[in-house]
């Protein structure tokens, strides 16, 4: 089970600091308006199929990112649109194209 990605998926609004993915070394902020949850509330949420579907979308989020990024760095992305507000879309339908395919490389589970 991982402790941190289940806490960052079901309580990222809340301010906590979880050591080596220990459970027991999971701090939770006492300004949190809610109990720091158990052990078990986790390992339900771990079992959960909707957990397994949020981070399967937040793991194709992120290759998706990564993904655009190396091949098409923001300034790239800027100057394609720029570009194609000047009445040169090509680059512009390049790099959404390049996006396409990216999505279809890393589907997400919706």
């Amino acid at each position: 089970m991982n402790i941190e990605k289940i806490l960052q998926l079901r309580y990222s609004a809340y301010k906590w600091t979880v050591v080596n993915n220990d459970y027991d070394r999971l701090i939770w902020n006492d300004s949190n308006e809610i109990p720091k949850p158990t052990y078990d509330e986790l390992v339900a949420i771990s079992d959960d199929i909707k957990y397994q579907n949020d981070l399967t979308d937040h793991n194709a989020v992120n290759n998706r990112q990564k993904a655009i990024v190396e091949t098409w760095p923001v300034e790239k992305q800027f100057e394609a649109i720029t570009e194609s507000s000047m009445g040169r879309p090509e680059k512009l339908n390049e790099l959404l194209a390049f996006i396409s395919g990216v999505k279809e490389d890393y589907p997400k589970s919706s």
